[in-house]
C-alpha cells in the first residue's frame, strides 16, 4: 500500500454511513479524492455493506 495516512475500515464505513460529524467527513472526503486505494477500500466497504443487507432481506443472514 503506498498511501502514507490510510483510513481504517470502521471509519469508512461511518463515512458513508454518515455518521461522522461534518469536519470529519471534510477530512475523509479531501483524503478519498487524492487516493485511489483509500477509494478502493470505501468501494470494498460498500460492497460487504451491500452484501449484508442483501443477505439479511432474504432471512439468510442469522446472527445472536
Amino acid at each position: 500500500m503506498s498511501c502514507v495516512n490510510p483510513i481504517d475500515a470502521a471509519r469508512l464505513a461511518d463515512y458513508w454511513l454518515a455518521t461522522l460529524t461534518r469536519a470529519e467527513e471534510e477530512e475523509v472526503e479531501e483524503h478519498l479524492f487524492g487516493c485511489d486505494e483509500c477509494g478502493a477500500r470505501l468501494r470494498e466497504v460498500i460492497a460487504l455493506a451491500e452484501s449484508l443487507r442483501k443477505l439479511a432481506c432474504e432471512g439468510s443472514l442469522v446472527a445472536v
